[in-house]
């Protein structure tokens, strides 16, 4: 019966998060002056001329759209001073997260009013909003973790943040180089809550997560060094802190999220068989 238990809660911890949510956010800008443009309606229409969603900038030209389905998008704007644009067609895929800047003249529509600037999967997207917004956590982005060219495992980005105490890992199933993320908490030094791209990963005193994770293969990580700090969905399992990796899309680094899925499962399998 323990045995069958065990093997439940591994695939609970590998199965997928919910779908996430299509965002295409973007920043109004006056042709030629670059001034943004508060107050400006933002509509998303179907090819039909259906509308999906609306939103209206806000002081700093900025907006935000959540269309609940993928597919073939045009962006309408409409703002009184300033000539109405409308876009070429977006498309977008399930979860893509889109960034756009639009351009508005005041007599005339500008070549290219609208421009796409980022396009990503929206897995990364609470991670980037969380950096943006003042807050509690500290945050290394890809341009972070590329400058730190000493660091080649996971553990190795931490060992300078405050608050964090990278230790080794006791045990014989574990590798060598294996390395425990631990705070200060209420009670003590303890055992930092772990997540891989928002699935909780438990940390053993076998093994930790430089067994699965390299900085090459991250975009992101957030830290959080109380556990009262962190943010939903990222939340601390006890008293103790939180540490979020973010991975990188397939086609930015030399993995696949089956591989560590699968390496996360074998490790797991390992532990009930052993013990």
């Amino acid at each position: 019966m323990k045995k069958v238990l065990i093997l439940v809660l591994a695939g609970l911890l590998l199965a997928p998060a919910a779908a996430p949510s299509q965002t295409i956010r973007g920043t109004v800008f006056e042709d030629g002056t670059r001034t943004p443009i508060p107050g400006a309606r933002v509509q998303l229409l179907t090819p039909a001329d259906s509308t999906v969603v609306t939103a209206e900038t806000d002081s700093a030209g900025a907006f935000l759209l959540s269309p609940r389905r993928s597919g073939s998008f045009v962006l309408r704007l409409r703002h009184l001073g300033y000539a109405p644009v409308d876009s070429v067609p977006l498309t977008m895929g399930p979860g893509e997260r889109i960034e756009v800047e639009v351009r508005m003249g005041l007599t005339a529509i500008p070549l290219e009013p609208v421009v796409v600037t980022v396009r990503g999967n929206a897995r990364l997207g609470g991670f980037y909003e969380r950096l943006q917004r003042p807050g509690f956590g500290r945050f290394l982005t890809r341009e972070d973790i590329e400058a730190r060219r000493g660091a080649n495992r996971a553990s190795d980005l931490l060992r300078m943040m405050p608050g964090v105490e990278v230790v080794p890992a006791g045990g014989s199933l574990g590798s060598s180089r294996a390395q425990l993320i631990t705070m200060r908490g209420g009670t003590g030094r303890c055992l930092a809550t772990i997540y891989i791209d928002g699935m909780r990963v438990q940390q053993f005193a076998d093994s930790g997560v430089d067994d699965f994770l390299t900085a090459e293969m991250l975009e992101g990580v957030e830290v959080y060094t109380g556990g009262a700090t962190a943010p939903s969905p990222i939340h601390s399992m006890n008293s103790c802190g939180v540490v979020a990796f973010w991975t990188r899309s397939p086609a930015g680094g030399k993995w696949s999220w089956r591989k560590l899925a699968a390496g996360l499962g074998g490790f797991v399998l390992l532990v009930i068989l052993t013990r």
